[in-house]
């Protein structure tokens, strides 16, 4: 039996692009018997995933949910992204607000000077 995380990636690429045509062209079949000859065929070994486990890692929510490399949509990273993105908005909220207190000190010294001349 192949864990997942022994097999380099274009061989698994292969694996994952031959089970889904092998899925579609057997749709009856069980998908974990499917993943194992295809697998057998591709390197020689079995991987071996139960129904629900393959369908857990099949799932749409698994796929987000793994993908937590920055800017990536897990719910971890987006987030941690969040946190971040409002810290920034504060942050450039504050420094607005100096620069316009800074520009009306610098337009009422603008008028004072005017005036004086």
């Amino acid at each position: 039996m192949v864990r997942d995380h022994d097999v380099p990636f274009k061989t698994s690429h292969r694996i994952a692009v031959k089970f889904v045509a092998e899925c579609e062209r057997r749709p009856s079949d069980p998908r974990s018997a499917v993943l194992r000859e295809v697998a057998v065929a591709e390197t020689g070994r079995a991987i071996e995933y139960d129904e629900p486990a393959l369908a857990t890692l099949l799932s749409a929510r698994h796929f987000v949910a793994v993908r937590t490399t920055p800017g990536g949509p897990a719910p971890s990273e987006t987030r941690r992204a969040i946190t971040a993105s409002r810290r920034l908005l504060a942050s450039d909220g504050e420094w607005c607000e100096q620069a316009r207190a800074r520009l009306a000190a610098a337009d009422t010294m603008l008028q004072r000077v005017s005036a004086a001349i």
